[in-house]
Protein backbone atom coordinates (compact mmCIF):
# COMPACT_ATOMS: atom_id res chain seq x y z
CA UNK A 1 0.00 0.00 0.00
CA UNK A 2 2.83 2.43 0.38
CA UNK A 3 3.87 2.32 -2.97
CA UNK A 4 0.59 2.75 -4.24
CA UNK A 5 0.31 5.76 -2.05
CA UNK A 6 3.72 6.77 -3.43
CA UNK A 7 2.76 6.20 -7.16
CA UNK A 8 -0.62 7.93 -7.00
CA UNK A 9 1.24 11.04 -5.36
CA UNK A 10 4.43 11.25 -7.24
CA UNK A 11 2.73 9.86 -10.90
CA UNK A 12 -0.98 10.95 -10.54
CA UNK A 13 -1.29 13.75 -9.25
CA UNK A 14 -3.07 13.08 -5.84
CA UNK A 15 -2.98 15.69 -4.05
CA UNK A 16 -2.66 14.84 -0.26
CA UNK A 17 -3.65 17.46 2.42
CA UNK A 18 -0.94 17.50 4.08
CA UNK A 19 2.47 15.46 4.20
CA UNK A 20 1.24 11.77 4.09
CA UNK A 21 1.67 9.47 7.52
CA UNK A 22 1.88 5.67 6.23
CA UNK A 23 -0.81 4.44 9.02
CA UNK A 24 -3.97 4.69 10.24
CA UNK A 25 -4.90 7.60 8.15
CA UNK A 26 -4.66 4.76 4.96
CA UNK A 27 -8.21 4.68 6.02
CA UNK A 28 -9.38 7.68 5.37
CA UNK A 29 -6.82 7.94 1.96
CA UNK A 30 -8.33 4.45 0.68
CA UNK A 31 -11.99 5.50 0.81
CA UNK A 32 -10.95 9.07 -1.33
CA UNK A 33 -11.75 8.94 -4.95
CA UNK A 34 -9.63 11.21 -6.03
CA UNK A 35 -6.57 8.70 -4.96
CA UNK A 36 -7.93 5.58 -6.72
CA UNK A 37 -7.81 8.09 -9.57
CA UNK A 38 -4.82 9.22 -9.32
CA UNK A 39 -3.39 5.38 -8.70
CA UNK A 40 -4.64 4.89 -12.13
CA UNK A 41 -3.49 7.52 -13.91
CA UNK A 42 0.16 6.62 -12.00
CA UNK A 43 -0.76 3.15 -13.57
CA UNK A 44 -1.44 3.86 -16.74
CA UNK A 45 -5.31 2.29 -16.22
CA UNK A 46 -7.82 2.92 -19.38
CA UNK A 47 -10.65 4.84 -18.55
CA UNK A 48 -13.27 1.96 -18.35
CA UNK A 49 -12.87 -2.03 -18.04
CA UNK A 50 -15.39 -4.93 -19.30
CA UNK A 51 -16.06 -7.24 -16.35
CA UNK A 52 -18.37 -9.95 -15.31
CA UNK A 53 -20.74 -9.65 -12.36
CA UNK A 54 -21.28 -12.64 -10.17
CA UNK A 55 -21.26 -15.77 -11.95
CA UNK A 56 -23.14 -14.23 -14.64
CA UNK A 57 -20.77 -14.42 -17.28
CA UNK A 58 -23.04 -14.40 -19.86
CA UNK A 59 -23.28 -10.32 -19.36
CA UNK A 60 -20.28 -8.01 -19.85
CA UNK A 61 -20.40 -5.09 -17.54
CA UNK A 62 -18.55 -2.02 -18.46
CA UNK A 63 -17.17 -0.11 -15.28
CA UNK A 64 -14.96 2.43 -14.71
CA UNK A 65 -11.53 1.12 -13.89
CA UNK A 66 -10.32 2.93 -10.80
CA UNK A 67 -13.59 2.05 -9.11
CA UNK A 68 -12.86 -1.46 -10.41
CA UNK A 69 -9.91 -1.89 -8.54
CA UNK A 70 -11.19 0.29 -5.32
CA UNK A 71 -13.94 -2.44 -5.00
CA UNK A 72 -11.38 -5.25 -5.75
CA UNK A 73 -9.18 -3.78 -2.99
CA UNK A 74 -12.12 -3.88 -0.27
CA UNK A 75 -13.48 -6.85 -1.23
CA UNK A 76 -10.02 -8.57 -1.14
CA UNK A 77 -9.50 -6.74 2.73
CA UNK A 78 -13.36 -7.91 3.31
CA UNK A 79 -13.01 -11.45 2.39
CA UNK A 80 -9.58 -12.33 3.88
CA UNK A 81 -8.98 -14.37 6.67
Amino acid sequence: MNEAIKLAIEKGGYKYPSKPVIDASQAVLVCNPLFWQALGKALGWGETIDTHQGDRYDEIWTETTWLYHAHQYFDFGLNWR
